[in-house]
């Protein structure tokens, strides 16, 4: 599996590069952002740049990724809802003006 994956390092990087846009567009399951979530909860202080660069850099930088991802991925869940409820607020906003502008 992670030899196929990373079998291409330009693939590879493409792939870590665009997952910001799947979790954008919801497409990552919140199955695996858990199962991420626990590797690096169950890893403790290991799972963190200064400890991983003691042994490879390479693996350093996908920490960080990981670790700025799954801070990415929670942000998008908490602010999703209230930018949807935002938006259905301004739309009912615009049809009560719509309706006060007749009225008058």
């Amino acid at each position: 599996g992670a030899l196929k994956m990373m079998g291409s390092p330009e693939n590879f990087l493409q792939n870590l590069r665009g997952f910001k846009l799947e979790i954008d567009k919801q497409n990552v399951p919140a199955q695996n952002m858990e199962a991420a979530r626990k590797i690096k909860d169950e890893m403790g202080k290991t799972f963190s740049h200064e400890v991983m660069s003691k042994r490879s850099q390479a693996a350093a930088g996908l920490c960080t990724w990981a670790l700025n991802i799954l801070f990415y991925y929670d942000v998008v869940v908490q602010v999703e809802p209230k930018r949807q409820l935002l938006l259905e607020t301004q739309k009912m906003l615009e049809q009560a003006n719509a309706k006060l502008a007749e009225v008058k």
